[in-house]
This record gives C-alpha cells, structure tokens and sequence, in this order.
C-alpha cells in the first residue's frame, strides 16, 4: 500500500529504492539517526526527489531538530509545489 506514494525511480534504481525502504525501516524502528543516513543517502542519488526531502524532515522532527525539519519541508514544497504533506507538516510546526 505505501507503494503507491513513491514515483517509479525507485523501481529503476535499486541503490535508491534501498535507501527509501531501509530509512523507512530504521525510522520505524525508531533508529532515527541510520534513518536519518539512508535518507541522506537517497538525497546524494536524486537530489530533486521530493519525497527523500519530506521523509528527511520527518525524522529530523521526531529527533527535535526543528530547523532541519522545516528545511526538509521546505526543500520538498521547493521541489513539488503540489505537495501537501508537506505543507500540512511544515505548517504544523508554527500552530
């Protein structure tokens, strides 16, 4: 089901798609900081992929490092205007 919300390059470069799933794995194991590392590592292999930006903001802001998350945000709103999630989050953080 999570499937649906990632673009096919991650089915196209298997580095990437490994780095998604794994900092989804370590974010869900509450291993913030590897997740942190794999979605860096997404970073460096599609630097203009939204979603890597959004799901980094994301941990940085369970870890409570505020101004990376907004960053985060910031640079996936920069990326995909469309992308509400990432309105919604970076919103929150103000209300």
């Amino acid at each position: 089901m999570v499937l649906c919300f990632y673009p096919r390059i991650l089915f196209s470069n298997r580095k990437l798609g490994d780095c998604q799933f794994g900092g989804l794995a370590y974010d869900g194991n509450g291993d913030l900081d590897r997740a942190i590392a794999e979605y860096d590592r997404a970073i460096e292999l599609a630097p203009d992929w939204a979603e890597a930006h959004y799901k980094l903001g994301n941990a940085y802001g369970v870890k409570g490092d505020m101004d990376r998350a907004l960053d985060g945000y910031s640079r996936a709103i920069e990326l995909d205007p469309d992308f509400i999630l990432a309105y919604y989050d970076h919103g929150s953080f103000y209300s």
